[in-house]
């Protein structure tokens, strides 16, 4: 399923965590077998009414097959200190205006900010799934391993 839009409408907001969705698949005696793969949970992309969410502080979608690109938008959650967009099929590069608040609550140095994105060398060898200059911790797309960047 998408990200609902009705979510981007809820003004006072501020964490929204849709991280790791659970698969599950019926398995004999009307059991069930669940992991936790990107494959599966949360479609679509990103809106650009993510800037309505002003109160933002933390936004959690990773493990999940979201695309598209971050929108400019996301600029406007000035309190926004925790971001995990790694795991996902989001792609391009973070917006200057997503760097610019890591002089706000996404500052790590702070020990309050956290930006994980897909922006380590994807399988060691080709070109990142997703270019930042501002995140504190990179992932490689394929390997699945996060590695502290600050």
């Amino acid at each position: 399923d998408d990200i609902p839009d009705s979510l981007y409408s809820i003004r006072k907001l501020k964490y929204l965590w849709l991280q790791d969705t659970v698969y599950c698949e019926e398995v004999q005696e009307g059991g069930y077998e669940c992991s936790i793969d990107s494959d599966f949970g949360f479609t679509g992309t990103i809106s650009t009414k993510i800037g309505n969410l002003d109160k933002l502080q933390q936004l959690l979608i990773n493990n999940n097959p979201i695309s598209g690109i971050i929108p400019t938008e996301i600029g406007l959650c000035e309190n926004l200190a925790l971001l995990h967009i790694h795991k996902t099929n989001i792609v391009g590069s973070a917006p200057i205006e997503l760097c610019l608040l890591r002089e706000k609550s996404l500052n790590s140095e702070n020990d309050v900010g956290v930006f994980y994105a897909d922006c380590r060398p994807n399988n060691k060898t080709q070109a990142p799934f997703f270019a930042c200059d501002c995140c504190s911790d990179c992932c490689d797309h394929t390997t699945k391993v996060c590695i502290a960047d600050d």
